[in-house]
């Protein structure tokens, strides 16, 4: 197999993202921010396809999604996260290199900011591929960071609250093996990279979070954490103290304890097989199941977290999903998982059983999206 690393080919518009199992390709893998404190709230499913982000309204009960609204946005993106607060959407442009900001109403209607786009880095002249990738937001809300995987960086952005604009926290950390996906652990200290270009199953990259201004520091003596293969490292997941890492050309997902104090990974175990072509992955908001959609196989795999951190298949996975499933993503309730279907223009959802994990589709589900949907967020909004 060749090692040259065709991150998303615009030409095929993610379509050779489906084969990643013949040619390297590269989820946002973030948990989901928490939903507004206190208050009634109600939940909105925003999904980007070519050129559009699209607005959902999500019923509390069933999980079905209302009629969509629909503002313009990125050709292509790889990332959408929202602030803790619920108030801002922020979408990487995946081609042009830059972060779009979006303010969210109170009935989950988007609209630009002032000042956006965000430039994250500098697009090469001619260039067709990916270039800002995943999106992570800090649990505080003061920072946004973004994979920018063909310039080998991270780029850190200060966030203002009261406008959800964006200012840069200077020179981007260099990051040599291809950052695709970012997740910050749950202590708001440490923050990770799956890096496709690194040449090592689960290559993941480690740095220290500094709260007071952002300054990410890579971990000394740790990245990335192993060292043998090559699984193309994509889909990431933390929960607790665990991280998890998809690996796409190898079938499977990795599996580590975070070290407390340093930040350091430790493998759990071997790592556990998934479908074919993992790529986007999502863990319930309580840390009891982590999901995983197999791009190849038109499956999503489920796994409980246990004590340690290991994973074990859940019975009756993996569990059958439309054509192509990519992304995926948890509602704050943890009621309900939403994917999207790349090569099928649609939104899958299921609702998860509580008691087993077990997913089962919604009666009227997929719902139609536009050309090749790709990143989406689950959010609470005030009302």
């Amino acid at each position: 197999m060749t090692n040259t690393r065709k991150f998303l080919p615009t030409a095929a518009l993610l379509g050779s993202l489906l084969l990643l199992a013949a040619c390297k390709l590269t989820t946002n893998g973030n948990s989901l921010p928490s939903g507004p404190s206190g208050g009634n709230s109600a939940e909105y499913l925003f999904v980007s396809s070519q050129d559009t982000v699209w607005s959902y309204s999500v019923d509390s009960t069933t999980g079905a999604l209302g009629a969509a609204t629909a503002v313009s946005g990125p050709h292509v993106s790889e990332g959408m996260v929202a602030n803790p607060a619920g108030s801002y959407l922020y979408v990487s442009d995946s081609i042009n290199d830059e972060v779009n900001v979006y303010s969210v109403s109170s009935s989950g209607v988007l609209n630009p900011i002032s000042g956006s786009p965000y430039a994250v880095g500098t697009v090469p002249s001619g260039n067709s591929m990916v270039a800002a990738a995943g999106l992570a937001v800090d649990s505080t809300g003061t920072y946004l960071y973004a994979a920018d995987y063909q310039n080998n960086a991270i780029a850190g952005f200060s966030i203002t609250g009261s406008t959800g604009a964006l200012t840069s926290l200077g020179t981007p950390v260099v990051n040599a093996g291809g950052p695709a996906h970012i997740v910050i652990d749950s202590t708001n200290n440490y923050l990770y990279t799956s890096d496709y270009n690194s040449g090592v199953v689960g290559g993941v990259t480690a740095y220290t979070l500094n709260s007071s201004n952002g300054v990410l520091t890579p971990v000394p003596g740790f990245s990335p954490f192993t060292t043998v293969g090559d699984g193309g490292p994509f889909g990431l997941a933390t929960t607790g103290g665990f991280l998890y890492v998809g690996e796409s050309l190898a079938n499977s997902v990795a599996q580590f304890s975070i070290t407390n104090g340093t930040g350091g990974l430790l493998p759990i175990t071997t790592a556990i097989a998934s479908g074919n072509s993992p790529a986007g992955m999502a863990v319930t908001p309580n840390g009891k199941y982590l999901y995983v959609a197999n791009a190849n196989d038109t499956t999503i795999s489920g796994y409980s977290v246990g004590s340690t951190g290991a994973l074990t298949a859940l019975s009756g996975s993996p569990f059958a999903a439309s054509s192509n499933p990519y992304y995926l993503k948890i509602d704050p309730s943890g009621a309900f998982l939403y994917a999207t279907n790349l090569s099928a223009g649609t939104i899958t959802g299921f609702t998860i059983n509580s008691s087993t994990g077990a997913l089962t589709q919604f009666s009227g589900s997929p719902t139609s999206v536009g050309i090749n949907p790709t990143s989406l967020a689950v959010v609470a909004v005030s009302q």
